[in-house]
């Protein structure tokens, strides 16, 4: 669908035009499009965007990839969406989208680690722990301190047992992108395939609070339901 629209929308461009894909596209077909682009004389920049529904009001961190006489152009626009010092040019078409992309994985490794780590204090040998305890002490001067540990200390101050969320899952793609080009890079992902993997079994029943609490922080940072396969 999207590559149907950009040949629809190419040709009406005028020499010069900038087209800004501000989503989390996989970056492989970013490098096609811009080099579709470049065929008609239009720049095209890839701007992967962090921030989930949390930057409408503190600002988003934004990787831009594309030319930079582009990219210069449209810095106002960057400035005025991003946090102070929250967007950075990366030369190579695609390389934004590829940085953007790289931050996800890395982002599904932390979320598992959390996810885990919560569910050994909840069902450890110490049954009077308050886990939303744990998170607000974690996040006062902790190596952990995190802003995925405070999402996780508010999820868990406004449901301390997760109830009524199912803890299947969903994966949004930037993993798996990563994993496929890891392995054609010949490189070892261990953490990320193991967060992955975890996501894709929830998805077939095997759910447990540390899949609860997956769901949880991604819709308190991404607005993501909560529980997917209740949706029509």
């Amino acid at each position: 669908m999207i590559d149907e629209k950009y040949q629809e929308l190419l040709p009406l461009l005028s020499e010069g035009s900038i087209v800004i894909d501000g989503g989390n596209s996989d970056y492989r077909f970013s490098v096609k499009r811009a080099a579709t682009a470049k065929e008609h004389g239009v720049h095209f920049i890839d701007v992967g965007t962090s921030g989930g529904i949390l930057g409408r009001q503190a600002g988003y961190s934004m990787m831009v990839g594309g030319d930079k006489t582009a990219v210069e152009l449209i810095r106002p626009v960057l400035d005025a969406l991003s946090v102070p010092g929250g967007w950075q040019h990366f030369p190579e078409s695609g390389s934004g989208h590829y940085v953007k992309m790289v931050h996800n994985a890395i982002e599904y490794g932390m979320m598992e680690s959390y996810a885990e780590g919560y569910r050994m204090l909840k069902e450890g040998p110490f049954r009077e722990i308050d886990l939303a305890a744990a998170a607000g002490v974690w996040q006062h001067g902790s190596i952990i301190e995190s802003k995925l540990n405070e999402l996780s200390r508010q999820a868990l101050i406004e449901n301390p047992g997760l109830d009524g969320i199912d803890g299947i899952v969903a994966e949004s793609g930037e993993a798996r992108w990563t994993l496929e080009t890891a392995k054609e890079l010949g490189i070892a992902m261990p953490a990320v395939q193991a967060a992955f993997d975890v996501r894709l079994a929830s998805q077939s029943g095997d759910i447990s609070f540390a899949t609860k609490l997956l769901a949880a922080m991604r819709n308190k940072f991404g607005g993501h339901q909560i529980n997917p396969t209740k949706q029509p």
